[in-house]
């Protein structure tokens, strides 16, 4: 797919592999961190080419930041982050970019839900 310029369609397959890599175990933690920073420069490329990966203002920003964080790329991460946070998103984005912002702080690498993040106490 990054080879014909499907860069979103290429970006997803990485997104993908992480996930595969994620349920593999710890012994393919490095794995899934190469497969997502992989994914971002693919988006960052959707980008280059004035196209979005979704409609909805800070959508975008939020995948990065996830992923980047999920990688370890914290300043990255939180430079995207601040980024998708000055397009004034609508309420649940700017929440979720919120919360993103405090992991990001706290340097957690680690996979949450929605809900999972608005019980955790260390987010409160």
């Amino acid at each position: 797919q990054e080879g014909v310029g499907e860069y979103k369609n290429a970006g997803w397959l990485s997104v993908h592999a992480a996930w595969v890599c994620d349920d593999a175990g710890e012994d393919f933690d490095a794995f899934a961190k190469n497969c997502r920073k992989k994914a971002v420069a693919l988006f960052q490329k959707v980008k280059e080419k004035g196209e979005n990966l979704y409609k909805r203002a800070g959508d975008d920003e939020a995948l990065m930041t996830d992923l980047l964080r999920r990688a370890g790329e914290f300043e990255s991460a939180l430079s995207i982050c601040e980024e998708g946070l000055k397009k004034e998103p609508e309420k649940i984005v700017s929440y979720i970019l919120q919360l993103e912002k405090a992991l990001i702080q706290n340097q957690d690498v680690g996979c949450y839900t929605i809900p999972e993040i608005k019980e955790s106490k260390s987010m409160s």
